[in-house]
């Protein structure tokens, strides 16, 4: 296989979803959310390579949050 490590920014806002749904109390999860929060600001300010919207992209790299530039199918429009 190869490495496999990425950020989807669907599979991450649902995952953050279940962390809020499960945790007991907000203040255990704050700081968390806010560190999720500001890296997802961070990755959708860049510019995009691929010549589009930064924000109809699907996959970023980690930890770096740099945009995906390998073959894909763009714009990533199956969550419709």
């Amino acid at each position: 296989g190869g490495s496999y490590y990425y950020h989807w920014m669907r599979d991450g806002a649902l995952t953050m979803r279940t962390v809020q749904e499960t945790a007991s109390n907000f203040t255990s999860i704050e700081g968390t959310m806010k560190t999720y929060v500001q890296w997802v600001i961070d990755a959708q300010a860049e510019s995009d390579p691929n010549g589009q919207d930064v924000r109809t992209e699907p996959k970023f790299m980690l930890p770096d949050g740099e945009v995906f530039t390998g073959a894909w199918c763009r714009p990533q429009n199956d969550g419709r």
